[in-house]
């Protein structure tokens, strides 16, 4: 009952807080060079830097206490701290993508509301370009651990075909004369 009450409260909130500047920002939009965009200044930026601090922050956290409490159960069970590496990977490649869909994004708003970003064609175009692929990159993000294990996978069955065929070959050598085949 408290779980789904939880991922209820999870769910409602962002939407009432998107909608509620949605709604707040409509005296404000107006046509920009690529896409309707609210033209105050400064403040329709603070939910974007608040969204990037806090992804940051919290993959963070994650990633130092889920390494913490491998930590600790490795104690125990004299295993090593492999997954907490891998969580870290993961949770990079997602920043990794966050940051490379906002940051230009929020660079150029800065730059249009100080008036000095139509200025910008190269900006103008990776932000329009950047900003869509958004559920690309998180896909990327999301499936990146499967391709990369069957790369991995791939070299190194490769690599044990192409080492034991070599062995094979260099295993081919003619037996020794038996007193038989000395005989004339």
């Amino acid at each position: 009952m408290r779980r789904t009450y939880l991922a209820h409260i999870l769910f409602v909130v962002p939407i009432v807080i998107g909608l509620a500047f949605a709604f707040a920002g409509i005296p404000f939009y107006d046509n920009t060079v690529v896409w309707c965009n609210n033209s105050a200044k400064w403040w329709p930026e603070i939910p974007v830097i608040i969204a990037i601090i806090l992804a940051t922050a919290i993959m963070g956290s994650l990633c130092c206490r889920f390494y913490q409490n491998e930590r600790r159960s490795a104690q125990y069970t004299g295993g090593e701290t492999r997954l907490s590496a891998m969580l870290f990977k993961q949770s990079c490649w997602f920043v990794v993508a966050f940051y490379l869909t906002w940051v230009p994004y929020l660079t150029l708003q800065y730059m249009l509301s100080s008036g000095t970003g139509y200025d910008s064609y190269g900006l103008i175009l990776s932000s329009a370009t950047l900003v869509p692929l958004q559920g690309f990159w998180n896909s990327f993000v999301y499936i990146r651990p499967r391709y990369a294990r069957d790369i991995v996978s791939g070299i190194t069955s490769s690599f044990a075909r192409a080492t034991l065929s070599q062995r094979s070959k260099s295993s081919h050598v003619a037996p020794p004369p038996t007193c038989a085949s000395l005989q004339p």
